[in-house]
């Protein structure tokens, strides 16, 4: 009989668990995935990340001298948001590359593209949102 008792406990237990997370409800009703817009992405962004002994942070270095560079030859001032998010120093670069054009984009991306490639422990990506901040 105990055993009925504690299989009836746990049934009624687990049938009061939700499958669906928990969310913030602005009284508006949603009929799909939420959309990304063009304001929450940023044209590039370069993660700098760890695999135990901590980022390169000569690649690091390099990449903040390059930002320099680019701005002082094309006189225009590059805007970027920093995120830290691990416990060994890694950090993102979101960049949303306002303000220049489609040349000074395209090459200010293939350059830094050449300039990190060598490193392992970096990541580009395009026109991705940035991460959160911890």
């Amino acid at each position: 009989m105990r055993h009925v008792f504690y299989l009836f406990l746990i049934i009624a237990w687990t049938s009061c668990i939700s499958l669906n997370p928990p969310t913030l409800d602005s009284g508006a009703e949603s009929s799909g995935p939420l959309e990304t817009t063009t304001d929450t992405l940023y044209r590039i962004s370069v993660s700098f990340y760890s695999k135990g002994a901590g980022p390169d942070i000569n690649a690091k270095e390099d990449f903040m001298q390059y930002i320099f560079r680019f701005e002082q030859k094309h006189n225009v001032r590059l805007n970027y948001e920093t995120v830290s998010w691990g416990r060994e120093g890694e950090t993102d670069y979101c960049l949303r590359l306002a303000g220049l054009n489609k040349i000074q984009e395209k090459s200010f991306i293939e350059d830094t593209y050449s300039l990190l490639k060598q490193s392992s422990l970096v990541h580009i990506e395009e026109n991705v949102s940035c991460r959160q901040q911890r």
